[in-house]
């Protein structure tokens, strides 16, 4: 048996800025925690969203500031987690337009196989995506077609992802998930031969699609007539210490 000590401490959450011309904000999260690479490499992605609309020149810059959360303690079950996360950053909660929760990219399938053991199907795991009922859902299942994401399906939000507060916040949101049966699994590589890193690029470059197609949109019509939209308000204390990231 392995025995370990429970340590009352800190562990730091993530907020960057990209400023827009607009007062109002998109938010693109994930959780930073996890035990390989599809567990997590949501924040890979969401770091070259930052980079790719960072390099954009002053004319195609986004209307809307883009807010980047890296969370942690998804994997605890006892830290605050995204619903922490919200309760930290009212003001940016009543600010944003939409949100983009973005979790377990470039998934291949592998099975136990006749005659192979376990072995690469040959096909993508299956991917689960989330969405506010109307724009979002209709420009996300032409993303799908545009980028050729097989085996990707889509739900009315808000899901189960761990970004769902958003949508239960009352603010318009997509999210993803795949549930590879190595999900949780602890390997010397970090289960890297898995990894179809074509599928996560195609991924990311759809989730940036969405991010764009929804900054031409007003608020307005994003919210859309989902009715589900804002039907459980994150509430409670906010717990969160602000501290400056060293440059």
């Amino acid at each position: 048996m392995i025995q370990s000590d429970w340590i009352e401490g800190h562990v730091p959450q993530i907020t960057a800025i990209l400023p827009g011309t607009s007062g109002e904000v998109m938010i693109v999260d994930t959780h930073t925690d996890g035990q390989n690479f599809i567990e997590e490499n949501g924040c890979i992605a969401m770091l070259q969203l930052a980079r790719h609309f960072a390099s954009l020149p002053s004319g195609q810059r986004l209307r809307r500031t883009l807010v980047f959360a890296g969370w942690p303690g998804h994997m605890s079950g006892e830290l605050p987690e995204a619903p922490g996360w919200a309760l930290a950053h009212p003001d940016l909660m009543k600010r944003a337009a939409a949100a983009f929760t973005i979790e377990h990219l470039g998934a291949s399938e592998w099975a136990d196989l006749p005659g192979r053991g376990y072995a690469a199907t040959g096909h993508n795991e299956y991917m689960n995506w989330p969405a506010t009922a109307g724009p979002l859902n209709d420009m996300l299942i032409e993303g799908i077609r545009r980028h050729d994401l097989l085996r990707h399906a889509v739900e009315q939000g808000p899901g189960y992802t761990t970004g769902r507060v958003f949508h239960n916040s009352g603010i318009p949101h997509v999210a993803c998930i795949s549930g590879p049966n190595y999900l949780l699994g602890i390997a010397p590589n970090g289960h890297m031969d898995k990894l179809d890193a074509d599928l996560a690029a195609r991924q990311t470059a759809m989730v940036a699609d969405l991010i764009r197609q929804a900054d031409a949109l007003p608020i307005a019509a994003l919210r859309g007539s989902d009715r589900s939209l804002g039907a459980d308000p994150v509430t409670g204390p906010d717990t969160a210490i602000r501290a400056d990231c060293p440059a």
